[in-house]
């Protein structure tokens, strides 16, 4: 599928709440027509219009200062990228800070965007962003093959992340839709691509999860990589994984949208649950989201009559809501939908069947009826099979379901795999002696002695040995190994691994492609921290290395301390967390501690020092940074000292402790921007 194509999402400091010195401006664009043998797109001039409405209605951007061109030709958009700079020269003479969004909706390949059949090379891209003289230039590409945008400057194929900036953010930033290799796809069911359709969705509040009536960029972005991940894993052309390359410096919330500024507010309450699709008056799809229990949500809408619609548990329910300028108003009563009766060509639909009892499935209740039976309750005295399970299941060794929603406990095995037709959904618990597999979606959580495996998962999963699962928002625990392709909680195991973690990853090694916090013996995280440093102490000198986590990473240290008169050599052999607890463009600050082994030449012995450092890092030039910083030590020596090692500080008994100091060169190569 040829096709659509996000792109430059780029907004940074919070344009609704900024001081009259900041202007947003914007050129967005959207074409249909990619030329000759190239499908013609649906929804991309309609993709556009939906971006420039929500970041007109809601992102900061005056009528005056946004641009829409819709089927330009490759002249035209050359031109309105041109006339960039211009706007920018222009705006600050009334403003303080500028910035610039562009987003482009179409075709594109691995050169460049296809507009009527001609291109515009990525690179004319880049360098207009980069010479139009705003603070911060963001652009987005829902295209296909866009991510090759971000290639040639190194970024890669990765989910949801947090950005932190504010007014004070400086830089560039792209995202894409889809990575190099990739097509962007467009739904008939959304009336338009999938990564604008949950990028809009997440901006009118479906991604504000803080619920503080702002939409990051980060949240936004998190939001429509999980939905159009989600939606398209199952489609004929595969999923889609954005990608991004960013180059921001700041500090501080880098504010998408801000709810405050909606014309009318729809508030889903705290009750509501379930996937939620609001349509306008002329039946357009404006917002799509699952919405979770237990808190309100706010939407930003325009005024006017909407239709909101819940599925929930099977079931349809629907309601209208007309909203007035300024008005905060949640839907009226819901009124259940009788869904469309079809003729089935297949076999029997499932039927339910209160208790089922098996000594194994063809000896069993559910074997009368094909299996083609959801029970409330079943009790398998080996294995059972059924389509579906609505309560307790208790099996003495395995059990095979199509859909599960309540709870299953087995000696073995639980395997729910979507049979006869159903889900392969788990939406409760499932507890067995060694196994756990289901192939959809798991909401409740996973206990096993040996291996879990679930699709897009919101609970826990724990295992003796290893868990799997597509998309983790709760935690892993393993004695072993847990692997998903992304994680908002925490990962805790012998072996980490992900593609990204919003969360922590705790374990002796730690890999992922993307990750804030990570804690263990060694990390790695391409995205992430990459360090090594040569320094000196008042005690003697290290080598070091920092790997993991952008913003918490780890320490493996090692050196050799100052010899005292006729003390043996002494070596050091340790390691420990750091912190990145400030970063702005040219410097930044680390608070770390570590643990060292002191190793003497001719013996072992039982001598444990520990050092807690802040570190002041100053960029010289390209990953070359100058460091220094204040310690404070603290050594346990449990053999009778000839020689202090340091010959100032406190004693008492075992332990002797003394402030100090650290400085040296640092090699940085951060694969990812720093943020607080």
């Amino acid at each position: 599928m040829t096709r659509i194509a996000l792109l430059c999402l780029a907004l940074a400091a919070p344009a609704l709440a900024a001081p009259s010195g900041a202007r947003r401006l914007a050129l967005i664009a959207g074409a249909d027509d990619g030329g000759e043998g190239r499908a013609r797109l649906r929804y991309a001039a309609s993709d556009a219009r939906a971006v420039a409405a929500v970041l007109r209605e809601l992102g900061g951007v005056d009528e005056a200062d946004l641009q829409l061109v819709v089927e330009p030709s490759r002249a035209a958009l050359s031109s309105a990228l041109a006339a960039l700079p211009a706007r920018v020269a222009a705006a600050r003479r009334t403003a303080e800070r500028v910035e610039v969004v562009v987003y482009y909706s179409g075709h594109s390949d691995e050169d460049g965007l296809l507009l009527s059949g001609e291109l515009l090379p990525y690179d004319s891209l880049r360098a207009a962003l980069d010479s139009a003289g705003a603070d911060v230039r963001l652009a987005i590409v829902d295209s296909c093959s866009a991510g090759a945008l971000t290639r040639s400057k190194g970024g890669v194929a990765r989910p949801a992340f947090l950005l932190d900036s504010s007014r004070e953010v400086r830089g560039r930033a792209i995202l894409t839709s889809t990575s190099a290799d990739e097509a962007a796809q467009e739904s008939d069911r959304i009336g338009g691509s999938f990564f604008t359709h949950y990028l809009v969705s997440g901006m009118r509040g479906a991604a504000d999860t803080s619920r503080s009536g702002r939409v990051t960029l980060g949240d936004a972005y998190r939001f429509a990589f999980a939905e159009t991940l989600a939606r398209t894993q199952s489609t004929r052309a595969g999923p889609q994984h954005p990608a991004y390359d960013i180059a921001l410096n700041g500090s501080g919330d880098l504010v998408l949208t801000d709810l405050h500024a909606a014309g009318s507010t729809l508030v889903l309450p705290a009750a509501l649950s379930g996937r939620v699709f609001v349509r306008d008056s002329s039946d357009r799809l404006v917002v799509e989201l699952r919405k979770p229990a237990g808190d309100d949500v706010r939407l930003g809408l325009s005024p006017g009559t909407y239709r909101v619609a819940v599925e929930s548990d099977g079931s349809l329910r629907e309601s209208q809501v007309q909203l007035a300028r300024g008005e905060e108003r949640p839907p009226a009563s819901f009124t259940p939908v009788q869904r469309e009766e079809v003729a089935s060509r297949g076999p029997a639909q499932v039927r339910p069947l209160a208790v089922n009892v098996s000594l194994f499935p063809p000896a069993s209740v559910n074997a009368l009826f094909d299996y083609r039976t959801v029970n409330l309750f079943a009790l398998d005295l080996v294995v059972g099979n059924a389509a579906g399970l609505e309560g307790v299941q208790i099996s003495a060794v395995g059990s095979r379901n199509g859909a599960v929603r309540g709870a299953q406990i087995a000696g073995a095995f639980n395997w729910v795999d979507g049979a006869y037709g159903q889900s392969g959904d788990a939406s409760a618990i499932q507890i067995a002696g060694a196994l756990n597999w289901a192939s959809g979606s798991l909401t409740g959580a996973q206990v096993a002695g040996a291996f879990n495996r679930a699709g897009p998962s919101q609970g826990l999963q724990i295992a003796g040995g290893a868990n799997l699962a597509s998309s983790l928002r709760g935690a892993q625990v393993a004695g072993g190994l847990n692997l998903a392709d992304s994680v908002d909680g925490v990962q805790v195991a012998s072996v980490n691994v992900a593609r990204t973690v919003s969360g922590v990853q705790v374990g002796a090694i730690n890999v992922a492609e993307d990750a804030d916090y990570t804690i263990g013996a060694f990390s790695w995280v391409s995205r992430g921290t990459h360090n090594a440093a040569a320094g000196a102490t008042e005690y003697g000198s290290l080598l070091e290395a920092d790997t993991g986590g952008r913003i918490v990473y780890g320490i493996l240290s090692g050196g050799a301390a100052f010899r005292f008169r006729s003390q043996p050599q002494r070596y050091l052999l340790g390691g420990g967390i750091g912190w990145h607890a400030f970063s702005g463009e040219r410097a930044s600050v680390d608070v770390q501690a570590l643990s060292f082994q002191l190793v003497d030449s001719d013996a072992w012995t039982h001598r444990q020092l520990s050092v807690a450092r802040a570190v002041a890092n100053v960029k010289v030039a390209g990953p070359l940074e100058l460091f220094a910083g204040p310690t404070f030590n603290v050594l346990v020596d449990q053999e009778p000292r000839k020689v202090d090692f340091a010959g100032y500080g406190w004693a008492a008994g075992d332990v002797r402790m003394w402030p100090g100091f650290l400085a040296g060169l640092r090699l940085a190569w951060p694969a990812a921007p720093r943020f607080e």
